[in-house]
């Protein structure tokens, strides 16, 4: 961590909101415009400098009395179109949303407009038929704009990104839990010619043996008990798009085999069928465990670890890449507080300085649990250091009697071991509110609590809906 900022808060704050891959601008209540992002910028071609300081109407001609910005009454208004005209006569088609900005004291100050990229037209012509993209409303730029950081890590992932994403070599991409796997998985698929089709992702850890294999390669009728009909998996859904396999290290080795034929021959059996059925899709493959490891031990075929591993995407945990934290904490809060229909909020010096300290076992997911919860609960727009969640504090202001937060106990192994302890504790050994509270899933924390043999109360065996 260096001691002078690269970037001043407002720098940052700024930055964060140009990132978003939506055009945004903000209309304060007497109808003039305050804040013109750069995808605002790009998607119109006005330059902020002539937006900033308009009114509305003016500033962008649209329709009879120019467009709409007026404070929406009630709840935001979404699935609306409006249309205005750039200098060069160009009509731009635009599905846009309003949420209302409100003060602390409740009373509006204006209103965000979003708008999404539109469908372009010549004056007077017919508009084209939109195009499906594999989420219906992103491209891979756009999910490429959620990458935000200064490390030369992230950079090199979405150079990494862009480079795959013309070919349909199967991607390996490995990370803690909570580091991003599914976005850089969505990041491909949306960069690629696969991209009109759908990515279907499976959790290779949620789902029971027994059931995994009839989940992904589908079964016929009476192939057992209760297999009434026919039933299509999940790598029929994906043809011609993208399978995302999530948590691929724990494939049981049955599974594995029938995997490997997948990738190989690009042929598969749904369960209790005798022919092989043709499969034309991409195959993404993510995991937070090593498989090196697994290799060794017997529990992860050589084979298919290199017919996975062509092209390897190590995504660092967070307090590897520190840099990040700044204007990664400020694009998502500053994201956030705007969908929540509030003005900007930013972190204050203070706050910003013990984010950047935090450990951050749960990586990015423990981030945005941190942003959420200060989003909901803080009222002011600066976000001070006492507004961040007190289990984030609490070590560090004595309350547990160590100087140091509980996010920053030392390294991984006996530390993450404690952490898990201290969190099951204080959340009364309910699990799924520990998992939350570490920012992982719940078959995550199971795992590691077998790893770290974890000795839990009877009381821990309660209702986890509760």
């Amino acid at each position: 961590m260096v001691d002078t900022p690269l970037l001043t808060e407002p720098e940052i704050l700024r930055a964060a909101l140009d990132c978003m891959g939506e055009g945004m601008f903000v209309v304060g209540t007497d109808g003039k415009i305050l804040f013109f992002s750069a995808a605002a910028e790009s998607l119109t071609g006005i330059p902020a400098s002539e937006a900033v300081g308009r009114p509305c109407s003016e500033a962008l001609r649209g329709g009879v009395g120019g467009i709409d910005c007026a404070v929406p009454r009630g709840a935001a208004r979404d699935h609306e179109d409006f249309d205005f005209v750039t200098r060069d006569g160009t009509v731009l088609r635009v599905h846009r949303t309003l949420r209302p900005l409100v003060g602390s004291n409740g009373v509006p100050r204006g209103t965000v407009v979003t708008f999404h990229l539109p469908q372009i037209r010549a004056c007077g012509a017919r508009t084209s038929e939109p195009r499906m993209l594999g989420s219906g409303a992103t491209t891979g730029e756009d999910t490429l704009r959620q990458f935000v950081g200064r490390s030369l890590a992230i950079r090199k992932i979405v150079d990494t990104i862009r480079r795959v994403a013309a070919s349909d070599t199967t991607v390996l991409i490995t990370g803690e839990s909570g580091t991003g796997k599914e976005l850089v998985a969505r990041a491909i698929h949306e960069s690629s010619r696969r991209r009109g089709r759908q990515l279907v992702a499976v959790n290779c850890a949620a789902i029971p043996f027994d059931l995994l294999e009839s989940e992904l390669f589908g079964h016929v009728r009476g192939a057992f008990t209760g297999a009434v009909r026919d039933r299509k998996g999940l790598v029929e859904t994906a043809e011609g798009g993208t399978l995302f396999l999530d948590e691929i290290g724990d494939l049981a080795i049955p599974l594995q085999a029938k995997l490997l034929r997948l990738l190989q021959e690009k042929t598969y059996q749904r369960v209790g069928d005798s022919r092989y059925q043709p499969a034309n899709i991409r195959v993404l493959a993510a995991t937070n465990i090593e498989l090196e490891q697994a290799l060794a031990r017997g529990t992860f075929r050589q084979d298919l670890f290199y017919r996975l591993c062509v092209i390897p995407i190590r995504i660092p945990p967070l307090r590897e890449r520190r840099e990040d934290i700044a204007p990664l904490a400020a694009f998502l809060l500053a994201r956030r507080s705007v969908a929540a229909g509030r003005l900007p909020m930013r972190f204050s010096r203070e706050a910003m300085r013990l984010l950047e300290e935090a450990r951050w076992e749960g990586n990015v997911r423990q981030l945005i649990n941190v942003i959420d919860y200060v989003v909901a609960l803080c009222e002011p727009s600066v976000v001070d250091a006492r507004a961040l969640p007190e289990e984030f504090l609490g070590a560090q202001r004595g309350r547990e009697g160590d100087k140091r937060s509980r996010y920053q106990v030392g390294e991984r192994g006996e530390a993450e071991a404690l952490l898990i302890r201290t969190t099951l504790e204080s959340q009364g050994f309910h699990r799924q509110r520990t998992a939350d509270a570490l920012g992982m899933d719940r078959v995550t924390l199971y795992r590691k609590i077998r790893e770290y043999r974890i000795a839990l109360p009877g009381s821990g065996e309660q209702d986890e809906t509760g």
